[in-house]
């Protein structure tokens, strides 16, 4: 996020070198939306890996896991 957001926002200034005829205002403005929708990915990223992560441990801690039992012959 450091290389959308003001100050450092590095590909904003990219940006601005590439399309004069934007302010750096109007760029920030622009690029104000993809910064309010990275958190939003975050958290679905945070909330569906721990769903995943609690479905694979009840899966693990059941009865059908014999993957790692020893085999009896």
């Amino acid at each position: 996020m450091a290389v959308i957001t003001p100050p450092v926002g590095l590909i904003l200034y990219v940006i601005d070198a590439i399309a004069p005829d934007l302010s750096i205002g109007q760029i920030i403005r622009r690029a104000l939306p993809f910064v309010g929708i990275e958190p939003l990915c975050i958290q679905i990223l945070i909330t569906f890996n721990a769903d995943l992560i609690d479905q694979y441990s009840r899966q693990k801690s059941g009865p059908a896991d014999h993957r790692f039992s020893a085999r009896v012959h």
